[in-house]
C-alpha cells in the first residue's frame, strides 16, 4: 500500500513509522523545509510511553515523574498526590516529561530520510483510483491512502469539513527555564487550580522544568503584550513554585508561547483521506493528553492497515479502534474548559490520593490497540 503522510511532526512521524512497521510504502511531505525541532516538553504519561514502545524506535527518551501533586492555589498547602510510580507498576511503561527535539529525532531517525520538506499541502481528495494530495507549488501527488497529520490548525481537515473550526475557549501559556535548587522535588509534577485557569510545573530533561497555564474562562483576545507582567500581577497571590518560574522564563519567550486553545470533535476521515493526531481530535494541553493519542493513531492505523484487505476498509477499522477513547477525551476537555468552571478552584480538595490515582488509572491505561500491538511483539502493557 502506498501512503502519503501530511505533516512530518511527531503525529506524522510516529505514523509514518507505524505504516512502515507493517509493509507499507510511506512518504512523509512537510510544509517546513526542515524538521520543526522547536517547542516546548511533552508529557507522555503512561497510554503514550506504551504507544512509543510499541512504534519499535529504541529507548524512551525523558525525565521520569513519579508523582503528582496537587496545591491549594493560596497556601500551597498539598491537598492530593497521585502516585505515578505505582501506575508505571501497574502498566509496565512510565510517564516521562520529554523536550519535543528529543522525542522527535529518534522519530526522524528511524525515517531515515523519507520525509520530503518544503512541500506544502493545500488540499486532499479522494480519487477513482485511490487518493490525492496538491501542494502549494503546483504539483501533486496520488496514493492509495492518504494521512492527515498536519496539526491542530489544520488547513486540510477544513477543506474536508469547511464549516468545522473547532470550539475556542481560551489562551494557554507556557514556558522553560533552568531546574532551580529550591524547586521542591526534581521527580514530581506540581498541579493547581485556581479560579478560571489550571496550572502546572513539571521538571524535564536537560535539568530544566516547564510549566504551563491553560485559561478556563473565555476571553475576548490574547493578553497584550508583556505578557509576563500580566502572568506575574494575576498569580502575585499564588504559592507554589508557578509564580518563580514565570519570573525566570525571558519575557520575549513568555510573548512568545502563548496558544489559543480550541477544542475539535474527532474526525477520522473521509474515504482514503484519514486523519491523526491534533488534526483529528485538538485537546487543550490541561489534559496531557495530545501527543499520547497521536502516537496511539498512529499504532491504531498502522494496526488497520496491517488487517484491512483492501484500503477502502482502513478507515472504518481504525475510526472503530480510537472513536471511543478520542471521544471520551474530547468530551473532557469540553467540561474542564467550560466558563462555568472558572468559578469553582481546589476541587482537589476531595480528592483523596488513592481517589486521584484511581482516576489516573482509567485516564492513563494503554489503549487496547497499544496492547495487542506489544503483544504480537512478545511485550506487554498491563
Amino acid at each position: 500500500m502506498r501512503v502519503a503522510v501530511i505533516g512530518g511532526g511527531l503525529a506524522g512521524c510516529a505514523t509514518a513509522i507505524a505504516l512502515r512497521n507493517v509493509g507499507a510504502e510511506v512518504t512523509v511531505f512537510e510544509a517546513a523545509s526542515q524538521p520543526r525541532r522547536e517547542g516546548q516538553s511533552v508529557s507522555l504519561l503512561m497510554n503514550g510511553t506504551a504507544a512509543f514502545a510499541a512504534l519499535g524506535v529504541g529507548p524512551q527518551p525523558g525525565h521520569r515523574i513519579t508523582k503528582l501533586t496537587s496545591l491549594q492555589h493560596r497556601s500551597g498547602r498539598r491537598l492530593s498526590t497521585i502516585d505515578a510510580a505505582a501506575l508505571e507498576a501497574r502498566f509496565g511503561h512510565p510517564y516521562v516529561v520529554v523536550s519535543r527535539r528529543e522525542l522527535l529525532d529518534p522519530l526522524l531517525g528511524a525515517l531515515d530520510g523519507s520525509i520530503v520538506y518544503a512541500k506544502r499541502a493545500t488540499t486532499v481528495e479522494n480519487t477513482p483510483s485511490g487518493a490525492g494530495v496538491h501542494f502549494a507549488d503546483g504539483t501533486s501527488e496520488g496514493a492509495d491512502l492518504v494521512v492527515v497529520a498536519d496539526g491542530a490548525r489544520s488547513a486540510l481537515r477544513l477543506s474536508l469539513w469547511p464549516a468545522d473550526q473547532g470550539q475556542f475557549f481560551s489562551f494557554a501559556f507556557q514556558g522553560t527555564v533552568d531546574l532551580h535548587p529550591d524547586y521542591p522535588s526534581a521527580d514530581t509534577a506540581f498541579l493547581c487550580m485556581g479560579p478560571g485557569v489550571f496550572t502546572g510545573t513539571f521538571p524535564t530533561t536537560n535539568g530544566q522544568v516547564g510549566w504551563f497555564i491553560d485559561q478556563r474562562a473565555e476571553v475576548p483576545a490574547r493578553p497584550p503584550a508583556p505578557v509576563k507582567n500580566y502572568l506575574l500581577s494575576r498569580f502575585r497571590d499564588w504559592s507554589g513554585p508557578l509564580r518563580a518560574l514565570i519570573e525566570a522564563t525571558p519575557e520575549e519567550e513568555v510573548d512568545a508561547e502563548v496558544y489559543p486553545i480550541y477544542v475539535r470533535r474527532p474526525r477520522w476521515g473521509k474515504g482514503r483521506v484519514v486523519l491523526a493526531g491534533d488534526a483529528a481530535h485538538s485537546l487543550n494541553p490541561a489534559l496531557g493528553q495530545g501527543t499520547n493519542q497521536a502516537f496511539t493513531d498512529a499504532v491504531a492505523l498502522g494496526a488497520a492497515v496491517s488487517t484491512s484487505r483492501a484500503a477502502d476498509e482502513v478507515l472504518a477499522t481504525y475510526s472503530r479502534s480510537r472513536s471511543r477513547r478520542a471521544t471520551m477525551f474530547w468530551r473532557m476537555a469540553k467540561m474542564t474548559l467550560h466558563p462555568a468552571l472558572a468559578r469553582f478552584s481546589d476541587l482537589a480538595r476531595w480528592n483523596s490520593d488513592g481517589m486521584a490515582t484511581r482516576s489516573w488509572r482509567l485516564l492513563t491505561r494503554p489503549d487496547p490497540v497499544v496492547r495487542a500491538a506489544l503483544a504480537s511483539e512478545g511485550r506487554s502493557a498491563k
